[in-house]
Parts: structure tokens; C-alpha cells; sequence
């Protein structure tokens, strides 16, 4: 109990510490700089802590913003188009996560206005199913929840991205995820998430598909698919052939 009670007196702090840092302006209030930033320490800076520009990653974000502000692509092809290019994640990773590069798109640093204070941790409350390749009970029951803008400390950076384009490609996120909702032709599915493969452990989505039975009019058919089985997500290559599942079929039995 006094171990716990320590604990939570370090943490509390040292989110204090960083806030007061972030209100200062001083960047080392931040967590991690973006991919496109090279953090220099303070013992390399001369006595403060700043970022520096990395030309190379500097350069893909120009690319990233224009290819979905100015061409209007997709965030999977954005993120195929990374991938055939060989360039490496933040974390060295060499697939790119359409999450991963929707958050980056978003992120006001690279117009000059880096964030501190987005989010906060909370109890995270029980979840339906255990994570794959996480242990359970988790080791970590806390999870982040979003804070209000007139919270958020804003702390000045280089800029990478002309404002417009930045603009641009904002709108452009909005437009694609209105489609998206849009061309969906089944308002939701009972079972997505919730079913796992047996093969790999990755979870089970919704899919519609269209087919002609019988000789008869074209239908639209509802499938679970495995997200191993998904090439696009795995650099081109599968992990998993576990086929599909009638969605009916398969709800009807659960």
C-alpha cells in the first residue's frame, strides 16, 4: 500500500512537472517528437532540449499530406505507396498503418503547433475479449480518453507543411470517412471483433459481398473475413487462409 501510495504521488508529480514545461514552451514536455523531428537532448542542445528537422522523414510528410490533400488519394494507398518505397515507420517498422498515418495527418505540429495534453488516462473498463498476443488480465487497466481543445498547451515547432495543404488534407480525411460510411450497405454487424480465428488469433470483420446463386438476380451477401487474410495489411502477404463466414450463418448460431 505505501509502494502504490509513492507511486501515485511520483506520477502526479511529474505530470505536473511536464505541464508546467509545456506551458513554458519547452518541447521536452512532449512524450515522443512526430516522425519528421529529430529530438536533440539537452545535454546536446546547449542547456535546453529541442527539435530539429530531419530532412528525409521531412520530405515523405510533405509527400503524405500532398498525396491526400492535393491528389486526394486514399489512406491505404498512401500507405502502400510507403511501403513499395521502403521507408520506415518512426519505429523502424517497414508496414504503414492507415491509423498511423491518419493520426499524423492530423497532428498540428507540422503547421508549427505542437500539442501537449490531447489526452488523459482513465480505468479502462473490462473488455469483451483479450487483446492478441496480450497477457490477461492486462498488466495496464487504464486507457486514454480525449480532452477538451480549450484544455490543450500548444508548443511552437518548426513547421514542415504549408497551412492550406494542411487544410486541404483535413478536409480530405473528413470526405473520405463520409464515403466510407456512406457505401456501407449494412448498418452494423453483431459478431465484429467479438469472433476470433482459430488459425491466427487475429479477429473477424464485416464484409459485403455481391453474388449470383442459382441464375438468379445479383444479392448482396454479408461475410465475417479474417483481418489475417487481408494482404494489404500484411505488406502483400497473408498470414492467415481461414475462409469467410455467412454472417447470417454465423450470427444465427451464436
Amino acid at each position: 500500500m505505501i509502494a502504490e501510495y509513492e507511486r501515485a504521488k511520483f506520477l502526479e508529480r511529474s505530470r505536473r512537472g511536464r505541464r508546467h514545461a509545456a506551458r513554458s514552451g519547452l518541447i521536452s514536455a512532449l512524450g515522443k517528437v512526430p516522425f519528421g523531428y529529430r529530438y536533440i537532448a539537452k545535454d546536446a542542445g546547449g542547456g535546453v532540449a529541442r527539435v530539429e528537422v530531419s530532412a528525409e522523414e521531412a520530405r515523405w510528410v510533405r509527400l503524405m499530406f500532398a498525396w491526400i490533400g492535393l491528389e486526394r488519394l486514399s489512406l491505404r494507398e498512401v500507405s502502400r505507396r510507403l511501403s513499395e518505397a521502403e521507408v520506415p515507420t518512426s519505429t523502424g517498422k517497414a508496414r504503414w498503418d492507415s491509423t498511423t498515418i491518419a493520426l499524423m495527418l492530423r497532428n498540428t505540429a507540422y503547421v508549427g503547433r505542437a500539442v501537449f495534453g490531447r489526452s488523459r488516462r482513465i480505468q479502462a473498463p473490462p473488455r469483451l475479449r483479450p487483446l492478441r498476443g496480450h497477457p490477461q488480465p492486462a498488466r495496464k487497466s487504464n486507457s486514454r480518453v480525449p480532452v477538451p481543445h480549450e484544455e490543450w498547451i500548444e508548443i511552437p515547432v518548426p513547421a514542415l507543411v504549408d497551412p492550406a495543404i494542411f487544410e486541404a488534407a483535413q478536409a480530405q480525411l473528413d470526405e473520405n470517412r463520409r464515403r466510407r460510411r456512406e457505401l456501407r450497405r449494412r448498418p452494423g454487424w453483431l459478431l465484429q471483433g467479438l469472433v476470433v480465428c482459430q488459425r491466427c488469433g487475429y479477429v473477424f470483420y464485416g464484409k459485403m459481398a455481391r453474388g449470383r446463386v442459382g441464375g438468379r438476380q445479383p444479392a448482396d451477401y454479408g461475410y465475417y473475413r479474417c483481418t489475417g487474410t487481408d494482404a494489404h495489411r500484411f505488406v502483400g502477404q497473408a498470414v492467415c487462409d481461414n475462409r469467410s463466414v455467412r454472417s447470417d450463418r454465423l450470427e444465427q448460431a451464436v
